[in-house]
């Protein structure tokens, strides 16, 4: 029960770290649409499956939700010629 606890809590941070969905995240990870609402409920795993949820989360090489907004982090400086006629 608590090694279940803690698979959740880790998986838990992962959606929050990388912004996949728990439906995302269960079939990328298992081909199991349902995994993360399961585990919510109660369901516990075979060592197999949840060494290839770990497995799958360590090797993970997408991109961390960004903390601050794209257009934010762009900075002050403009790419558009300031010369420019307006129209």
């Amino acid at each position: 029960m608590r090694s279940r606890n803690k698979l959740l809590a880790d998986i838990e941070a992962f959606l929050r770290k990388t912004g996949m969905t728990p439906t995302a995240f269960g079939k990328q990870a298992v081909g199991d649409r349902d995994l993360v609402f399961t585990l919510r409920e109660g369901r516990s795993l075979t060592l197999d499956l949840a060494d290839r949820v770990i497995d799958f989360m360590a090797e993970y090489q997408g991109q961390p939700r960004p903390d601050v907004p794209l257009v934010a982090s762009l900075g002050t400086e403009s790419k558009v010629n300031e010369r420019a006629p307006i129209i």
